[in-house]
């Protein structure tokens, strides 16, 4: 590359940089000359850990016991809202004695190879369920987020696959690809199995595949 052209497309870059708001938190795929400084960009949101092609969308909540009653917190994740176009987030409610877990994902490209992996915390056994295909309710961002994502997947189209103590949750796609616009939700309900339970306990969710068609920095192209 000439120095010249360099420069040009420095600048650009910069300008870009400059001109988005505060408030984004994945950086759009990058057109024309730019689409090489993907790799440096990345993503701003820290709970989309994608590079390159590869998805990588991690989420966390944590219930915590306190002298007043139980928080639920719902610590982070990837959703619409935080700047990213797909969502993995770990939801939340109930209290110590029986806690509920939730994941939501979804996808605006198709992911191949996806594969989500749920981790919940000690002291319970868990059973999980996978909402039916048509269920009218998948709650992001603070809507029942049904427009966006309007094909939902139910159990006859994942594998779920759980770990001998019932903590660690496997989810694959029979065909292999997460499609683009499509959704599922899986919850999880503990049932204390007798062992001392700390105050503030955690359960994490993390999406992984790669983007069939992306814009090299971990985001869908569509």
């Amino acid at each position: 590359m000439s120095k010249r052209r360099f420069a040009a497309v420095a600048a650009a870059a910069a300008i870009v940089t400059s001109v988005a708001p505060a408030t984004a938190l994945a950086t759009p795929a990058l057109p024309g000359p730019l689409a090489g400084f993907s790799s440096i960009f990345g993503n701003s949101n820290p709970d989309n850990k994608s590079r390159g092609c590869h998805v990588d969308w991690r989420s966390s909540a944590t219930k915590t016991r306190t002298d007043s009653g139980v928080t639920n917190t719902i610590d982070g994740g990837v959703t619409p809202r935080r700047g990213d176009n797909g969502a993995t987030e770990m939801q939340l409610w109930g209290d110590f004695s029986k806690p509920f877990w939730r994941t939501i994902v979804a996808t605006d490209g198709d992911i191949r190879n996806y594969k989500l992996e749920v981790k919940l915390p000690a002291g319970y056994a868990y059973t999980s369920e996978v909402f039916a295909a048509d269920s009218t309710w998948f709650g992001i961002d603070g809507a029942n987020n049904l427009t966006k994502w309007p094909k939902a997947l139910g159990p006859d189209s994942l594998t779920v696959t759980t770990s001998t103590d019932t903590r660690t949750a496997t989810v694959k796609v029979k065909s292999g690809t997460l499609e683009g616009l499509h959704r599922f939700v899986i919850y999880f309900t503990g049932t204390p199995d007798g062992s001392t339970v700390p105050d503030s306990i955690t359960a994490t969710a993390k999406s992984t595949g790669l983007f069939v068609d992306c814009g090299g920095n971990g985001s869908s192209a569509s």
